[in-house]
């Protein structure tokens, strides 16, 4: 796997990362694990390092080197990237904002949306409801469910 110049690698949004040079193999196990995993509030860095077959503090020297963090802010960042991606491209019911906000945190691996939201914050300096907010302002409405008849 080798980080990709336009975007994320671990989630694939355009957000800005480290400088395009291939994983090594354990890294790029670990990675794609927590891809697939992300969503299991259960998962730490033991259970990612067990994946990546090395040993926690390997782990920690690996996220070091070659991205610049530790593996428990890797496992937050790819929490809050995937659900950035999620509240963009929601599209809630009228006053429902904050069950979205709460499924959204579920699914990636958040067990509180308070926690979640205090994360997602500070990360991205706007909270979950401004972002849903902005993305559902920003699509254009559906299309009439039928179309009007044929005047001929």
């Amino acid at each position: 796997m080798a980080l990709a110049q336009s975007g994320c690698p671990l989630c694939g949004c355009r957000a800005p990362h480290p400088d395009g040079r291939a994983l090594p193999y354990p890294l790029t196990l670990a990675v794609d694990w927590l891809l697939e995993h992300y969503g299991d509030a259960s998962i730490g860095v033991a259970s990612m390092a067990a994946a990546a077959q090395v040993s926690v503090r390997q782990l920690q020297a690996l996220c070091h080197t070659h991205l610049d963090t530790t593996p428990g802010q890797l496992i937050r960042e790819v929490r809050l990237h995937q659900a950035r991606r999620a509240l963009l491209a929601a599209h809630p019911v009228r006053d429902a904002v904050r069950e979205t906000i709460r499924d959204i945190a579920a699914g990636v691996g958040y067990l509180s949306p308070s926690n979640f939201g205090a994360q997602y914050s500070a990360y991205y300096s706007e909270a979950p409801s401004t972002t849903l907010r902005r993305a559902q302002h920003s699509t254009p409405p559906d299309p009439p469910a039928d179309p009007p008849p044929d005047p001929a």
